[in-house]
């Protein structure tokens, strides 16, 4: 329940003047089963480890995960490498909630830098949909004891709202071996990373922690952890905070045994206490309070899909294009009247790397017309970008190559890419497939 003390005015304004951290919990991470059941992710992770061990299912808890995850741990020789393949096979299986809150707190233009304590990449996907430039991301690594390094680039991202940086405290079942799952793990986790903290004074991410309010939604931890997850996060074990920017705001259901003790103990420590069990009411509420110039609008979402083309196919590409849009897909296409004297323009490089996937149309024009050193194709180099762009980790994240005719050609750097065949770029061939793909994609629903 609410309690009549929360600040929500402080909290907007601290907000609006990007003053604020989100620390995110299992408790916001909702999403869609195959059998369109929406489910609390790590609740139904803890069910599926329950069945795999022949378990019954564990008691409502807030870490049912970390406690079924030292189950298995225990019962199977602390394999690890088997646990991780169980959990990037089933959350391959799952689908974020469109629209839900995770999504909601990614469209809060000021919050440019998330602390996440889960071990997916939902939330990374979802900012990815919504911001113009990549989110950089940081990895607290648990067995290493260290956390990776803060670049220039994720440096620039803490000052500009456009693009993003994500921490993972705990780690990464997909791209840590061993992250932190279990109780005594996050407990070594926090000590680590409040040792890096004071080992590097200046990093941008640790002065950051040090500066900001902190945002805690739906971590749910029990009384102890919370307490010490507090106060050593935000780089001040011994005393209560003397800069006001780093007041504490908590949405949580604790599971203390004594609320009345835990309650005074964080509002001694500048924090607003929002105990609820109903996250998702929490950001909705948040998502509607915060001023209309402080929200993404969906119009500067990153378009889903680029559709590259020489001049020769601008038909077949116009064509192609209406027939996704159509069917609910955003598509970038150039379709200016100078194409292709022109030069790649700053505008077609932004859409570039602002896109999700890229379409290069391939055909016995592409073939015929490809860069030689008497001929300059503009068309290849969009490819180029796009290609150099996917190797560096930017957007755009998929490649796609479309081949609209006969055509034996392939551009070289595009040839270990599955291509599609849609002749004419009518709604034949793999057109289906193609639709369904950047659907999946554009609606957010699946880990890459």
């Amino acid at each position: 329940m609410e309690s009549t003390e929360f600040g929500w005015d402080e909290l907007l304004d601290r907000i609006e003047m990007g003053n604020v951290i989100p620390v995110i919990g299992q408790g916001l991470y909702w999403v869609r089963t195959e059998e369109n059941k929406d489910v609390l992710l790590y609740r139904h992770l803890a069910d599926r480890l329950a069945q795999t061990m022949g378990h019954p299912s564990p008691e409502q808890s807030n870490h049912a995960f970390s406690k079924m995850v030292l189950q298995y741990l225990k019962e199977r020789s602390n394999d690890y490498l088997g646990l991780r393949k169980f959990l990037i096979e089933e959350l391959s299986s799952l689908y974020p909630i469109p629209e839900g809150p995770l999504w909601k707190l990614s469209r809060i233009k000021p919050f440019s830098l998330f602390i996440n304590t889960t071990y997916d990449h939902f939330l990374e996907q979802i900012l990815n949909s919504i911001r113009i430039y990549p989110t950089e991301v940081l990895y607290h690594t648990h067995k290493e004891k260290r956390t990776d390094r803060v670049t220039p680039q994720m440096s620039d991202n803490l000052k500009d709202s456009r693009g993003s940086l994500l921490l993972h405290i705990y780690g990464s079942a997909a791209k840590n071996m061993v992250p932190a799952y279990t109780e005594n793990d996050m407990l070594e986790t926090v000590v680590e990373f409040q040792k890096d903290m004071d080992k590097e004074p200046r990093n941008p991410l640790f002065q950051a922690l040090k500066e900001k309010s902190l945002l805690f939604i739906g971590c749910g931890y029990d009384d102890w952890l919370s307490r010490f997850f507090i106060r050593t996060i935000a780089n001040e074990p011994y005393q209560p905070p003397s800069d006001l920017l780093k007041r504490r705001y908590i949405c949580d259901d604790f599971e203390a045994p004594n609320l009345g003790e835990l309650e005074p103990f964080l509002k001694s420590h500048y924090s607003h206490v929002f105990f609820s069990r109903d996250h998702k009411g929490f950001v909705n509420r948040l998502f509607d309070k915060v001023k209309n110039e402080h929200i993404i609008p969906e119009e500067e979402f990153p378009d889903t899909a680029f559709i590259s083309f020489h001049g020769k196919d601008r038909e077949i590409a116009v064509r192609l294009a209406s027939e996704l849009r159509k069917d609910g897909v955003k598509v970038w296409l150039d379709q200016s009247a100078l194409r292709p004297g022109d030069r790649v323009d700053e505008t077609i490089i932004k859409a570039i790397d602002k896109c999700t996937v890229f379409i290069p149309l391939i055909s016995e024009s592409t073939k015929q017309f490809q860069r030689n050193e008497d001929v300059v194709n503009y068309h290849i180099r969009e490819w180029e970008r796009a290609y150099t762009q996917h190797l560096r980790g930017k957007n755009p994240t998929e490649i796609m190559p479309v081949k609209i005719d006969n055509t034996d050609w392939m551009y070289e750097p595009f040839k270990k890419k599955i291509f599609i065949s849609i002749p004419g770029g009518n709604s034949g061939g793999d057109y289906l497939k193609l639709k369904e793909s950047l659907l999946r994609i554009q609606n957010n629903t699946r880990l890459p």
